[in-house]
């Protein structure tokens, strides 16, 4: 079985990335690789180092990206805004963002009634948002490990 580390270091992981943030894509209206639309606003709720979803969109200035989450683990671009915090409360207005989005976050939300709550909040701050969440019968699922 391969190691979740190795995984990430192959570029089949970058090429699935980049075919499901096009599926993303699809799904939000273009939002994300339009470079003709107005600047638009997107956040990534628990971004981590931001290799599921922000590392793509590097050379995008028409993206403002931004990224929440408990711990700042030193990613850093251009168009790139790091919150340190909880999802819980996002220190942003009603509608801020275009697109909030989660790649494998809210699984770890414990208890239910705490991930309930960051849905409530994501749901206030974003005028759209795409969860994507892991299923056991995928073909590489890197929880089942």
């Amino acid at each position: 079985m391969i190691s979740i580390k190795k995984w990430r270091k192959l570029k089949s992981s970058t090429l699935f990335k980049l075919k499901r943030l096009k599926i993303v894509d699809k799904m939000c209206n273009g939002i994300l690789f339009n470079k003709q639309a107005k600047k638009k606003k997107v956040i990534e709720i628990g971004c981590a180092n931001g290799i599921d979803f922000l590392q793509f969109f590097k050379d995008k200035s028409y993206l403002d990206l931004y990224g929440i989450d408990l711990k700042d683990r030193g990613f850093k671009q251009d168009n790139f805004t790091m919150i340190v915090g909880d999802a819980e409360k996002i220190p942003f207005s009603d509608n801020y963002f275009d697109l909030a989005i989660s790649i494998g976050v809210l699984e770890h939300i414990q208890p239910i009634e705490k991930l309930c709550l960051v849905i409530k909040e994501i749901n206030r701050v974003a005028k759209s948002y795409i969860h994507i969440v892991p299923a056991i019968n995928t073909l590489f699922e890197p929880h089942t490990l």
